[in-house]
Order: structure tokens, then sequence, then C-alpha cells
């Protein structure tokens, strides 16, 4: 790598050094002070807790706790599909550098990383119910709850949250039982080793690309490493393992150096690509025994031997007694009386088909009905739109077709698609029948927009074109349009809308509003004449009771006697 990268380098090689460093509490006490008084990067894997802590100088003068958890639960693992994508790091935590050269600041962290390193909390650990009864269950990850809360809390106490972008590792991990005791899983110390270093890398650098590069480098050193230990048999059959884990590698590593393209220095990609070169001459070296040892050797001589005169006259008597068989047989005809209908839709170039048809026949009914509107909706409708129900017709078998074709297309957006654009073609038979009846519908806007249309999956060339028409037709409506669709439907009161003035040129509507008033006049009229009838009525009541007192009779109705 360039000059001014190699002091991260060493930086990273240092932090992962101490990876193997003593995780006692003197040693811990040590490494922390480390970190405080050199600048250095601690990382250290609490395997108990299942969590990775990264310890690190910051260039304010304070000092940097990273926590995060490395193997994920089963239930994580199992129940996502595909690769799991995790965060890391948690809540980081920044303490001042005075705070840690404190000495027994340092003993108390140290002491609680320690004892946390190898030792389980019952509190913490999975659990699962066997024959009524709670047991740990072992076979599960561990919450690292006491590194990522217990030991976070008591950090912030003395520090303050620290601001830390989060990187997303796409881990491909598998729960797998195999008679065994535990589960596989990918290893948590090298998940622990690929984080620390791209954390440590990206602050150093601000960006991704040396991490990426490092990790191309030291999986092609992997590479390299596997290449000079393959076993000598490895170009034979009985060998097939070391070949698909070569290939594997070699996949993986040439994927990695094709994504990250320019970004890779010149030397490191040099390198890389000398390691690819080396495993793939020794699978091509492979392959080619393979296919040597099951070659075979056909015995060509045994050819010329062959007299094809000889060979294709073959003597087949019985098939010959068929053969002439057949010129003496009678004819025998039984007609019968079944007639089976067709379920397909019968369709006319002049008739507008009613979609009513079996439903084991409704896919291709509809794709049908839609090539006809395709081919013969525009010519229909320039001959039959001056017929009474010209425009309900239509407008029936839109609502028809709709409610088949959401019901067969739901889930095809290029259906879909289609079916949108015959709806959109009817409604322009319907637009053209009703202004065609109606031609002061061309003063207002359509209250359509062809802008939608631009969003439909059409495939084919001849749906492009019908689509072209659709949309020069709606440009043409809305250019010839002096007025808003909004008065077409609503304002009323407006002179301008249309209700108004269809209103005010049809005489049979003004008729029928004149005897509506003379109805409605005569009826209140009535009602107003019955309303002062009861009125003097009521009058006449109330003075019979003011000028009349109330009268007592004593009546004896069996034994009983009411007053």
């Amino acid at each position: 790598m360039p000059a001014h990268h190699h002091e991260h380098i060493q930086a990273a090689i240092d932090m992962l050094s101490s990876l193997e460093g003593d995780t006692n509490e003197s040693g811990l006490q040590n490494s922390i002070r480390d970190v405080a008084a050199r600048g250095r990067t601690l990382v250290l894997h609490v395997r108990a807790q299942n969590a990775g802590v990264l310890v690190t100088a910051a260039s304010d003068g304070h000092i940097r706790f990273d926590t995060f958890e490395l193997s994920a639960t089963n239930k994580a693992v199992v129940g996502t599909k595909g690769r799991l994508l995790r965060s890391f790091p948690g809540a980081p935590v920044s303490i001042p550098a005075t705070k840690m050269e404190e000495e027994t600041f340092r003993e108390a962290v140290a002491q609680a990383l320690s004892s946390l390193s190898s030792q389980t909390v019952a509190s913490v650990q999975r659990t699962a119910v066997k024959s009524g009864k709670t047991h740990v269950e072992m076979r599960d990850s561990c919450d690292p709850s006491m590194i990522s809360e217990v030991l976070v809390n008591f950090l912030s106490a003395h520090g303050q949250p620290a601001d830390s972008p989060q990187i997303t590792k796409c881990t491909r991990d598998e729960v797998l039982w195999n008679y065994s005791l535990y589960p596989w899983h990918r290893s948590p110390r090298w998940l622990l080793i690929r984080v620390a270093l791209h954390l440590t890398l990206r602050r150093a650098t601000g960006s991704d690309a040396l991490y990426k590069q490092a990790m191309l480098f030291v999986t092609s050193c992997m590479l390299q490493t596997a290449v000079v230990n393959l076993p000598s048999d490895v170009a034979s059959r009985k060998d097939p393992f070391h070949r698909d884990m070569l290939h594997a590698m070699v996949a993986k590593i040439d994927w990695r150096l094709k994504k990250l393209g320019a970004m890779v220095e010149t030397r490191i990609e040099n390198h890389v690509q000398k390691v690819i070169d080396n495993a793939m001459s020794i699978l091509k070296g492979a392959w080619t025994s393979v296919q040597t040892a099951d070659a075979r050797r056909l015995n060509m001589q045994s050819l010329r031997e062959l007299d094809f005169n000889r060979d294709v006259n073959v003597a087949y008597p019985d098939l010959e007694k068929f053969l002439s068989s057949i010129g003496r047989r009678t004819s025998q005809s039984n007609q019968g009386t079944s007639k089976p209908s067709s379920g397909l839709l019968p369709l006319s170039s002049d008739v507008l088909p009613q979609l009513s048809f079996n439903a084991g026949f409704t896919m291709l009914n509809l794709i049908n009905f839609e090539n006809w509107v395709a081919a013969h909706s525009r010519k229909w409708v320039d001959t039959h739109w001056d017929e009474a129900d010209a425009c309900r017709q239509v407008e029936t078998t839109m609502t028809r077709y709709h409610d088949l074709a959401v019901k067969s297309c739901a889930d095809n957006p290029e259906l879909l698609s289609a079916m949108h654009l015959t709806m959109a073609e009817l409604w322009t038979a319907l637009d053209i029948a009703a202004t065609h009846k109606l031609p002061r519908l061309k003063l207002y806007a359509p209250a359509i927009s062809y802008h939608p249309l631009e969003s439909l999956l059409l495939p084919t060339k001849s749906q492009m074109h019908r689509l072209r028409k659709v949309e020069e037709y709606l440009a043409l409506r809305k250019a010839g349009a002096s007025r808003p669709w909004s008065k077409l439907y609503h304002d009323i009161e407006n002179n301008e809308s249309f209700a108004v003035q269809y209103f005010d040129q049809d005489s049979t509507l003004q008729r029928e509003l004149d005897s509506i008033k003379k109805s409605a006049t005569t009826a209140r009229a009535q009602r107003v004449s019955e309303l002062g009838n009861l009125k003097t009525k009521f009058q006449t009541l109330m003075q019979y009771v003011d000028t009349h007192e109330c009268e007592e009779y004593e009546v004896t109705v069996r034994r009983y006697q009411r007053t």
C-alpha cells in the first residue's frame, strides 16, 4: 500500500495482536493502560458473554468503548431468509483519558472484563421449557446484555455516549445439528476480527477502501497457502473435496476483486490475480486428469465390416399382412348425437362482445376480448354511436371486463398493464360515442390524464402503438377543450357548467321542471290548508276545556268501587 497508509495498517496489526494477550485482571490493566498512555487500540473477545469489546484512544483525549454481539441467536438465523443483516457496534461510550489514568477505575474495568470473559451468568442464558420445566438452553448463543447493558451503563456513569457511524455485515450463518450436542455456527472470533478491523481502518481513513483491500489481500494469502499445501493427489478422483474447496475460494476472491474494481491498488491486484491464476492452473490440470481417466476408446475397425444393403433389408411378415389388410376394410360410421359447445367467446368485428362465458376459459377469452378491442373498438363506435344505448353498452362491457380481469391478473404486473390499456381504449370509444351524441361535451376537458399510462409495463411493440393512439386522443381532447373538467361534474350553480347548459337547451327537462314546480305548489297549498284546519280544531278543543268543569261519577264494578 502507499506510504500514507502504513501507519494505519501497523495500528491494525498491533490491535489484532492484542487478541493473543492475557485476559486475566493484571494483563487487562496493563493493556488498558497502554491504550490510554500510548494511543493503542485493544480488542477483546469476551467469550463467556458472546460479546466483543473494542477500546480505542480517540484524538480528542477520550477513550472509546465499543461493544457488540458476536454470534446471533438461533431464532434470528433460522428465521431470516437469505443473509442476516447485522449492524455494528452497539451504543459506544466515551471516557475521559484522565479518568482512565485512575488506578482504581482501571482495576474495576479490568476485573469486570476478566470475570465476564470466563464466568457465565445464569440470568442472561437462553432458556427452554422441557417436560414442563425451564432449563438453560446451552445450545443457543448467550445474551450479551452483561456487556452491552451492565458494563455500558457503568461506563456511561463516568463518561458520555459517543457518535459512531455503524457498519453493516451480511452474515451467511447457519444453525446445524448433525448427531452432535452443540449446533454449528460461523466462528465468532472471525467476526470479531472483521468488525474490529473494519471499524479501526474506517475511522482512520474515513472510507471502506483500505479495509476491503486488506480483506482481499488476506483471503488471497489464504488461497496461496491452500495451493502450496495441497495434497499430492488433488488432481485425482479420490480427493474431490479439496478441488471443490479450492474452486469456492477462487470464486469468492475473484468476485470480491471484480466488485472493488478500480479501487484496488495495482500491486495488490497483480498479487491477487497471480494467486488466482496459480489456483486455476491446478484446477484445470485436475479437470484434464479427470477427463483423461474417464475417456473411452472406441473400436472403429468394426465399422469396416458393415454391409448396409444387407443390414437394412429386414423381413417383417406380420407387418406385411397388416398393411395388405388395410385395403380390404369396410367403412363403418356411427354418428353420435353429442354436439359439444365451445367455451370460447364468439367474436365479430361489428358486434360488441358480451363477456359471458364458462369460467374455465376466462383467461383465454379475456385475451381474445383485448385483441378485439385493439382491432375493432374504434370501428364499432364509428358505426354504432347513434344507437340509443351505445354508451350504456360500452359502460356495461367495461365494468364486466374490469371485474373479470382484476381477479385473473392480480399478481401479474404485465397483465394488469394490458388491462389498464384496454380500459383506456374502451373509455376512448365511450368518449367518442358520447361526444357524437352531445357535441357540447367537447368543450370540457376529460377528467382522466395520460401521465399514469406512462408507468404501464407493455412488452410488445403493438401495445406501445395502441398506447400512443390513446395518448394522442387525450391530447387532442384536452387541446380542443376550453373549460375544466370540474365544470362537467360540479359547479351546478355556474352558468358554464355542463348541467346548466344542457338544461337550458332541453325543452323536455324544462317542461318536467315546470310540472314538478306546479305539483309542489299544489301539494304545499294542500298542506297549508290542512295545517289551518288542524289549528282551528285545536283552538276549539282548548276553548271547550277552558269553559267546562270536571264531573265526578261513582261506578261500582263487581266488588271494587272506583271513583
